[in-house]
């Protein structure tokens, strides 16, 4: 097997690795595990990121005379393909898609380390920390965030409410009005029903009387003429103590009192 520069695969070795003598390749899957990137986003803002490789040897040859040091140049198209990937992303995407990372890198380097002899099995990003700034603006977002949804929470519940009170108030309204309405459809109906029963208590009271008006010559109606007459009359002199009441001359009125009277 031909001599190559041998890759490290336990800790975090530096990405500009150091000339090591030549050893035997290892073609067992192995961990390339780099340190902390700087990483800047679309919208500017600083993130330090943690890549990591599972990778196999699978052609020394290529191994030892494609690259001259190949932890250093893997380390490199890592650097580059995270700083361009990540460039393209804002801030949310990058915190909220490590596996599209972990693809995209994968696409771009496998491809390349293959010529040069390694096989990509796995990339992932263990890490994403953005700076001490801007994980105080992120807080004061979230709190921001937290306040404007409990005032719209709050505001909710004060609309719904006020709504709820008005169509209480509105329906209150309704069954008063449709109450008092009732009382004054049954109030109506009663007066018409008592007038209904005295004007047939009348009516059979007059014709009772009929017979007897008649032996005096005295028509029914007259006789009702002159007793709502008399009745007048009477309610007049009621409503004060001193009235002076001057009585129409109606001769058959006068007749039919004189006639009255003297029986």
């Amino acid at each position: 097997m031909a001599a190559t520069p041998a890759l490290m695969s336990a800790g975090r070795p530096p990405l500009v690795a150091s000339r090591r003598s030549p050893t035997a390749a290892r073609v067992r899957a192995q961990v390339l595990d780099f340190q902390s990137q700087e990483v800047i986003t679309r919208d500017n803002v600083q993130l330090m990121i943690h890549p990591m490789l599972l990778y196999q040897l699978v052609d020394p040859i290529k191994v030892a005379y494609q690259t001259y040091d190949l932890p250093r140049a893997v380390g490199n198209l890592v650097r580059t393909s995270l700083r361009s990937i990540v460039g393209d992303m804002g801030l949310d995407d990058t915190l909220a898609s490590r596996e599209e990372i972990n693809r995209a890198m994968h696409l771009k380097i496998a491809r390349v380390c293959l010529d040069w002899g390694m096989k990509i099995t796995q990339v992932e990003v263990l890490e994403i920390h953005p700076t001490r700034s801007i994980q105080e603006a992120m807080h004061k977002q979230l709190s921001a965030e937290r306040i404007r949804r409990a005032a719209i929470v709050t505001a909710e519940g004060y609309r719904e409410q006020v709504r709820t009170e008005a169509e209480g108030e509105s329906q209150a309204a309704i069954a008063i009005s449709m109450g008092e309405a009732s009382v004054k459809r049954l109030h109506a109906e009663g007066q018409a029903k008592s007038k209904e029963v005295l004007a047939d208590a009348e009516a059979k009271s007059v014709e009772a009387l009929s017979a007897t008006l008649t032996l005096f010559g005295v028509e029914p109606t007259q006789y009702i003429v002159g007793l709502r007459y008399l009745e007048t009359f009477l309610l007049v002199a009621q409503k004060a103590a001193s009235r002076h009441i001057i009585f129409p001359y109606e001769a058959s009125l006068y007749g039919l009192v004189k006639d009255l009277s003297a029986t």
